[in-house]
């Protein structure tokens, strides 16, 4: 099946016709998400050392950097979920206690307040 399409059996045909799903104006929280990770690739520079936090807006992440991995040193991770995700894409796991400061740390927010304060956990 072609992606974006939904199958729909044609009255009295054993034919089996595509319509195209029409994107809808916002997107879904996932796709919000994976755009988020997207746009965070923007900011990796070549020989950077990557810092890396946890969640699903960091999958997305992860995924992103895997394309782009050869132009990183490493990544630093805040879990083991990360890490599990960064070696299974080839991707070099460093200590932070051996790379000293890092110049970009990705993470995602789980709440923003009125001040526009990012807050990660509960």
């Amino acid at each position: 099946m072609r992606d974006g399409a939904f199958p729909v059996k044609a009255p009295s045909c054993t034919k089996v016709r595509f319509y195209p799903i029409l994107p809808t104006t916002e997107p879904t929280m996932s796709e919000a998400k994976r755009l988020a990770a997207e746009k965070a690739i923007e900011y990796v520079e070549k020989g950077m050392i990557v810092g890396v936090g946890t969640g699903s807006t960091v999958a997305y992440f992860i995924e992103a950097l895997a394309r782009i991995k050869d132009r990183i040193e490493g990544a630093v991770s805040s879990s083991e979920q990360s890490t599990a995700l960064l070696k299974g894409h080839g991707i070099e796991v460093l200590d932070l206690n051996h790379t000293g400061g890092l110049s970009l740390y990705v993470d995602g927010a789980d709440e923003c307040d009125g001040n526009k304060n990012l807050i990660k956990g509960g």
